[in-house]
């Protein structure tokens, strides 16, 4: 008891970022073990999670692939743990809009327990700060503070034609952390052991065009690394403090004074260790509950098909099963009668219905070109631009389009629309319901307002038109449009939506001074029985998919990438380097054709035992 006392002492001070015991009021009631006793207790009710994710680089190109490797780990002893089994990712700009989201997955059924994904940027992406940001559906239980986030620069190949150099971000609030945790502390925490710093070994310190270079070193046994190595002009420099900071100084969940009194907080959010589809099942006419009804969950080129009864207010849930986000979904209601009946509503996913952004993004610094080293460098990502991915990129004369293909639905006010979707975009989101599908589109969230449930886009609250006629007038019993839509609206009717800006809009002279969302629909679409049929493609987790490593040592491969085409930033990513039991790991990787710069080799992880491993080492090309 005496070691495990002292073990959560130590524990408790290496909360940098929050004065834990300065929450404590008069405990000379209580003895220290009782404290340690209640705390214990509450622990175990709700176990801290704590992530930090490790990106490839922090300077990319649009079009570019991050790629990344979350650490998950106990927020008390700094330990993997496996509380839960996805992480939401999402990519955020810099008005918060949501650009992009995967869920990270374990796989131990393949051992492998690694979460890792990547993230593809679309290719017309402005350039700005983007924000990184990683979270558990437990650490909904908690604060936002509990996020992990990290700002991430893209630089959009249009802008490279301008001759501005955007430098690479140096200091940013969420990856440069010794301005924000004692060093003091930090050196304590590497006194204890919990950090542990690895010395890297190559053969050399410079190398030649596409040599290839053997790193070696020693980590504690049994650890999971991440490896990336870089060119130091797309990724920050200093890096050490980064994984400290994201485990180390996070806050502690819990009030003690409220754990010390006995007040002991449960969580409202379960850990999310397998994937689950529920809804509600209503009667066709007069949407009333339809209970003890059999459904068919069925996704046949996945082989999986499940059953499940509604109780008595027409609820029900599919569960205990893992899908990629690739697999569609069909439920059938009432799978036991020889047709369907019944009208299927599917609930969305449980997501955050937070903001995101970091407290004071930092902005890129850009400058005009002004000497041969600025000149060097634009050429060097012009290039890398080119050559993206061992790829060439081959301009063409230009082409006269004759005329562009009219978007069906597309009117004078759809020309002003944020977004658009038609009918076939529609269906190959297979939504399972209006707020799935308004979940899918990016700034759109669900907020409860007033005890309503509202549509908000961009932080405003959106006003619905179906078939340009305002719903607000139609509405009773104290709903809101966002409710009386989804009551009545069916998803496979939808022939096209529209988001606008209300003020183009004036329909019936009025000014919403906000959105609109404009909904066509065309019962036609809808074909029979098919309301108690409902196909959809839920958030599902992300396959992995492999680093195209470059090798080489053949001539053939050689002769693949002609000389001078090789401009990668990143040479190496590898999410899951295992060390072995002696503490031994290796790996290799082939260095590029950009001649007279430095990369860095960087490795972040967490051991069995909870030390946090993180060390670089710098290579020069000639």
């Amino acid at each position: 008891m005496k070691h495990l006392r002292n073990l959560m002492i130590i524990m408790l001070l290496l909360c940098l970022s929050v004065n834990v015991w300065a929450q404590q009021t008069d405990t000379t009631n209580l003895t220290q073990q009782e404290q340690l006793k209640r705390f214990l207790y509450q622990n175990s009710l709700m176990p801290q999670e704590r992530v930090h994710v490790m990106t490839d680089r922090s300077h990319y190109l649009s079009g570019d692939t991050i790629w990344m490797r979350a650490f998950l780990v106990d927020g008390l002893t700094k330990k993997p743990v496996h509380y839960s089994r996805f992480l939401y990712v999402e990519l955020r700009d810099e008005a918060d809009k949501l650009t992009f989201r995967a869920k990270l997955h374990e796989r131990p059924e393949q051992a492998d327990t690694v979460m890792r994904g990547y993230i593809p940027t679309d290719i017309n992406l402005p350039t700005g700060i983007y924000t990184l940001v990683a979270y558990t559906q437990w650490m909904l239980n908690g604060e936002e503070a509990l996020f992990f986030k990290r700002n991430l620069q893209i630089v959009n190949a249009d802008d490279l034609s301008k001759s501005i150099i955007t430098e690479p971000l140096m200091s940013t609030t969420g990856s440069d952390a010794y301005h924000r945790v004692d060093s003091a502390a930090l050196q304590r925490a590497d006194e204890s052991v919990l950090v542990v710093h690895p010395t890297l070994h190559t053969d050399r310190n410079v190398y030649s065009s596409r040599e290839k270079v053997t790193v070696r070193f020693q980590a504690p046994p049994n650890s999971s690394l991440a490896v990336a190595v870089t060119d130091n002009a797309a990724t920050i420099i200093e890096q050490r403090a980064a994984l400290h900071y994201d485990i180390l100084s996070q806050p502690y969940w819990h009030n003690l004074d409220s754990i010390y009194a006995g007040k002991y907080r449960k969580p409202t959010y379960l850990n999310e260790i397998s994937q689950e589809i529920s809804g509600h099942l209503y009667s066709t006419l007069l949407r009333h509950p339809m209970k003890n009804a059999l459904l068919l969950l069925s996704a046949p080129a996945s082989h999986l098909f499940r059953t499940a009864r509604t109780d008595d207010e027409g609820r029900f849930c599919f569960e205990d099963f893992d899908m990629p986000d690739s697999v569609t979904f069909t439920v059938r209601a009432n799978a036991d009668k020889s047709y369907s009946k019944g009208v299927v509503k599917i609930a969305p996913s449980p997501l955050p219905e937070v903001v995101h952004h970091l407290e004071a993004p930092v902005k890129p610094v850009s400058r005009p070109v002004e000497s041969t080293a600025d000149s060097l460098s634009l050429d060097k990502m012009k290039r890398r631009a080119q050559f993206s991915n061992g790829m060439w990129e081959i301009s063409l004369e230009e082409v006269a389009v004759a005329a562009q293909k009219r978007v069906h639905g597309e009117d004078a006010t759809s020309r002003f629309a944020d977004r658009k979707f038609g009918y076939k975009e529609i269906q190959e989101m297979a939504p399972g319901s209006l707020e799935d599908l308004l979940l899918h589109i990016p700034g759109v969230i669900i907020d409860v307002v007033d005890g309503k449930r509202v549509a908000k886009y961009r932080g405003k609250i959106v006003h619905f038109l179906l078939n340009d006629w305002e719903i607000a007038p139609y509405l009773t019993n104290g709903e809101s449009e966002f409710e009386y839509l989804e009551a009545y609206c069916h998803i496979d009717c939808i022939e096209y939506l529209d988001i606008v800006n209300a003020t183009y809009i004036g329909t019936q002279g009025t000014d919403f001074n906000s959105y609109a969302i404009r909904i066509k629909d065309n019962p036609t679409l809808s074909k029979k029985n098919t309301m108690g049929i409902k196909t959809f493609k839920p958030l599902g987790h992300q396959l992995p998919r492999e680093f195209g490593q470059t090798d080489y040592s053949t001539t053939r491969s050689r002769l693949a990438n002609p000389p001078g085409t090789d401009m990668r930033s990143t040479l190496y990513w590898n999410p899951a380097l295992e060390v072995d039991s002696t503490g031994q790991a290796s790996f290799s990787f082939w260095t590029n054709d950009n001649y007279n710069t430095i990369y860095t080799i960087r490795i972040e992880g967490v051991s069995e035992k909870g030390q946090l491993i993180d060390s670089f080492k710098r290579i020069k090309m000639k």
